[in-house]
C-alpha cells in the first residue's frame, strides 16, 4: 500500500474483480469512484488492457447480481427485509425501489447501479417478484456495461488528473494509504450515524398480525391503511378491508376518522418505515390511536392469513 498506482498497475485485474464483486455483494467498497476510474486511468494507453478490465468488472458484477437474483427468488421479501435491516441506507430501501420497479419493470436494472438505495435491492427484488430470467439478464447486462464503461471512460478522459492524485498519495506512502482509509472510515461512520437516527425515528408502538386478525374476526376491525405501491396491491392483494393510501393522498382521509377506535397502517418495508411515517403524520393531524402493523404484509402472509383482491 506504499505505492497505490503501482498496486493498481501490477494487480489491476484482481483488484477490479474483488472490488466490483465486493460492492455488488453489499460491502462498502467504492469500486466505481476509486477502483474503476483509477484503473481506467492507469490503463488509458492500452486498448486491450482496458477491454480486459471491462470484461473482468462486468463478469464480477454479473456474478454478484446473479447471487442476489437467485436468493431473491428463493427467499423473497424475507431476504429484502434482512438486507435493509443491515443496510446503511434503510430509508431508501424496499418501498421506493419496489414502486420504481413496478412502474418501469426490468428496465430499472439499467440505471440501478447509478442510484443510491436502488442499487441495494434492485437485483434481489427482481428475483422476489419473479422477473423472468431473460429480461433480467438482458437489462442487468446493459446496466453493467454502462456502469463499467462510464467509470473506465472517466478514468481515460481524466487520466492526467487521476494520475496526479494517485502520485500525490503514493509520495506520502503510508500516510497516503491512511488518508484513503480515513476517508472510507468517515464515509462508513456518516452512513452509520444516519442509520442510527433513522431507526430511532421509527420507534413507536406496533400491532401484531395476530392482534389485527383477532380484531377483524371479532367484528371490531379498525380502519386499515395500505401504503404499498398500487402495482403491488394489484399484484398481491390487500388485507381484508384495507384502504389504499399514499403520502400524497393522506389529507383526503376525512377528519371524522380521527374518532376511530384504531387505525392500522401497513407496508412492505423493513422496520415498517413507510407505515411509521404515515402513522406519525396522522397522529400530528389529531388522529387518536394509530399503529403500524409489525412485519407488514409479509408477516400477515407468513402467519397464514390471506390477502384479498383489491377492489
Amino acid at each position: 500500500m506504499h505505492d497505490i498506482s503501482s498496486l493498481i498497475r501490477h494487480h489491476g485485474l484482481l483488484i477490479v474483480w474483488l472490488s466490483v464483486l465486493g460492492e455488488g455483494l453489499g460491502l462498502p467498497v467504492p469500486s466505481f469512484a476509486f477502483v474503476l476510474v483509477a484503473a481506467g486511468s492507469m490503463y488509458a494507453s492500452g486498448g486491450a488492457a482496458l477491454v480486459e478490465l471491462g470484461v473482468i468488472a462486468f463478469v464480477a458484477g454479473l456474478a454478484a447480481d446473479l447471487v442476489w437474483y437467485v436468493a431473491g427468488r428463493r427467499f423473497g421479501y424475507r431476504l429484502l427485509g434482512a438486507l435493509c435491516r443491515i443496510s446503511m441506507s434503510p430509508d431508501s430501501c424496499v418501498q421506493r425501489t419496489e414502486s420504481i420497479f413496478m412502474r418501469w419493470g426490468s428496465s430499472t436494472l439499467v440505471v440501478a447501479r447509478f442510484v443510491p438505495g436502488l442499487s441495494v435491492v434492485a437485483q434481489p427484488l427482481a428475483g422476489a417478484i419473479r422477473q423472468a430470467w431473460t429480461p433480467f439478464l438482458l437489462y442487468d447486462s446493459v446496466g453493467l456495461i454502462l456502469w463499467t464503461g462510464s467509470a473506465l471512460a472517466l478514468g481515460v478522459i481524466f487520466s492526467s488528473a487521476v494520475d496526479d492524485v494517485l502520485d500525490a498519495l503514493s509520495r506520502y506512502g503510508t500516510a497516503g494509504a491512511m488518508l484513503v482509509a480515513m476517508a472510507l472510515a468517515c464515509y462508513v461512520i456518516y452512513k452509520l450515524v444516519r442509520r442510527h437516527l433513522f431507526i430511532r425515528h421509527l420507534r413507536m408502538n406496533r400491532i401484531s398480525v395476530g392482534e389485527l386478525n383477532q380484531l377483524i374476526e371479532d367484528g371490531k376491525a379498525p380502519m386499515i391503511l395500505d401504503v404499498r405501491p398500487n402495482e403491488v396491491q394489484q399484484a398481491q392483494g390487500v388485507i381484508p378491508g384495507a384502504i389504499a393510501v399514499t403520502r400524497e393522498t393522506l389529507d383526503s382521509i376525512p377528519a371524522s376518522a380521527a374518532g376511530a377506535d384504531e387505525i392500522v397502517v401497513y407496508c412492505a418495508c423493513p422496520n415498517e418505515a413507510s407505515a411509521v411515517f404515515i402513522a406519525k403524520h396522522l397522529i400530528e393531524r389529531g388522529f387518536r390511536r394509530v399503529r403500524p402493523l409489525h412485519g407488514g404484509a409479509e408477516a400477515w402472509l407468513a402467519a397464514g392469513f390471506a390477502l384479498v383482491a383489491k377492489q
